[in-house]
C-alpha cells in the first residue's frame, strides 16, 4: 500500500492530468512530451531491474526529446518562461530524483516531487495554457 500511494503522489506531483491543461498546438506539443517523460518516470519507480529501469529511462529521455523540440520551434520570447522552468525541472529529475529512485532512496524522490517540482508542475501548467 505504501509503494502505491508513493507512486500515485509522484506522479500528482510530477503532472496533473493531462486533461486539466488547455493550451493551443504548442501547448498542446508540450504536453504529449512531459506525458511521455511522466509515465517513464513513473515506471522507473517499479521497474524491478537494471534492464526495465533503463527503458524506462529511455521513455523519459524520448518523452523530454519531444519537449524540447517542440520548445525549439518555438518563438523564444514566448516560451522563455516556460523553457527556463523545464530547465531547472529537468535538471532536479535527471541530477536528483532519478539517482534517488536508482539507489532505492524512494522516500527522496517523493519529498523531491511533491515539493519543489510540484511548484514547477503548477507554474509550467499555467503558462501552457496560454500557449
Amino acid at each position: 500500500m505504501k509503494k502505491l500511494t508513493a507512486i500515485a503522489a509522484l506522479g500528482l506531483a510530477l503532472i496533473l492530468p493531462q486533461s486539466l491543461l488547455h493550451a493551443g498546438p504548442l501547448g498542446d506539443s508540450i504536453k504529449v512530451g512531459m506525458s511521455e517523460a511522466r509515465e517513464g518516470l513513473l515506471g522507473l519507480l517499479d521497474a524491478p531491474d537494471a534492464a526495465a529501469q533503463s527503458a524506462k529511462l529511455t521513455a523519459v529521455q524520448a518523452g523530454t526529446a519531444k519537449v524540447d523540440a517542440a520548445l525549439a520551434g518555438a518563438d523564444a520570447t514566448k516560451v522563455a518562461e516556460f523553457t527556463a522552468l523545464w530547465t531547472e525541472f529537468k535538471n532536479t529529475r535527471d541530477t536528483e530524483i532519478i539517482p534517488a529512485i536508482q539507489a532505492g532512496d524512494k522516500n527522496k524522490a517523493k519529498t523531491l516531487a511533491e515539493g519543489v517540482q510540484a511548484e514547477r508542475i503548477a507554474k509550467m501548467k499555467t503558462i501552457l495554457g496560454g500557449l
